[in-house]
């Protein structure tokens, strides 16, 4: 994804090759999901990945990119992940989906204690 920040209005534009989309972000917008997804992933890369996708997502489904945000905060990195794998899979072909690299184990004792 190609970035460009128009420093009049205080926007980012991005285009997507391979989507063949393009964006026009809230650079004070962009820099608190920025932000975010800085804090729990481990790379540069994959935080600004995670941003231009829950915008994407936003933009797909109608729903606030900060209210899409806050539904995230709280959570553990896996199951964030989850979530946005739901998200980006809503939008895209059945023939390729996304998934979760690792699965999560349960709690032994805990889940011996669980009945159903």
């Amino acid at each position: 994804m190609a970035n460009t920040v128009d420093s009049s209005n205080n926007t980012i534009k991005t285009f997507d090759e391979v989507f063949n989309d393009s964006l026009n972000i809230n650079g004070a917008e962009y820099d608190i999901v920025y932000s975010y997804f800085r804090t729990i992933s481990t790379s540069n890369t994959i935080a600004s990945n995670f941003t231009l996708y829950l915008f994407r997502i936003s933009a797909a489904t109608g729903i606030s990119v900060l209210e899409l945000l806050d539904n995230f905060k709280g959570k553990p990195t896996f199951e964030v992940t989850g979530e946005m794998a739901y998200y980006l899979n809503t939008m895209k072909s059945n023939a390729t989906l996304y998934g979760i690299a690792q699965l999560p184990t349960p709690n032994q004792p805990v889940q011996r204690n669980i009945v159903v």
